[in-house]
């Protein structure tokens, strides 16, 4: 019970340092805030990820776990975005920040950037508590692969004599 209420002590300390304004954010793909618990690797979020996800919250656990959304991630993102906090932690960079995929209900992948900072650490300097953003960035990333793909066509093309 101390355990829990010591959790919700942390929350509740990071929601009244923000400024409501600080939340409303205009930018296409916002999924809202979350904040990741270090004590209890317990995350809290906006539902509306889960959602992008195609899952309904009643299919996801309560609390939920870090690991809910690290073992979704994609295999070639899992270790960028794992290093990518563990850096923050440690104190090596200001800010989580990273882009990765995750795994949705239906075994597609979608794309999302992350932002966020440690916002609590004990007074060794260990990390607490962290809080961020996080954004769907799909339509983005699919924006840019098919640019890739059409600068890759029009540079064969440019390349090679159409008579030969």
């Amino acid at each position: 019970m101390i355990k829990r209420i010591e959790q919700l002590e942390r929350l509740n300390k990071e929601l009244l340092h923000e400024n409501d304004d600080l939340l409303d954010f205009a930018w296409t793909g916002n999924l809202g805030r979350w904040y990741l618990d270090f004590t209890t690797g317990n995350v809290v979020f906006n539902p509306l990820k889960i959602k992008v996800l195609g899952y309904e919250m009643s299919e996801i656990p309560f609390p939920t776990p870090y690991s809910f959304f690290t073992d979704a991630l994609h295999p070639d993102d899992h270790k960028s975005t794992m290093q990518a906090m563990l850096d923050a932690m440690f104190q090596i960079k200001p800010v989580y920040e990273c882009e990765y995929r995750i795994k949705t209900k239906d075994g597609q992948y979608r794309w999302y950037y992350d932002r966020g900072t440690i916002t609590q650490r004990d007074k060794d300097g260990k990390a607490l508590f962290a809080a961020g953003i996080v954004f769907d960035v799909t339509d983005k990333k699919n924006d840019e692969f098919l640019l890739k793909e059409e600068n890759r066509s029009l540079s064969i093309e440019a390349y090679t004599d159409p008579l030969t």
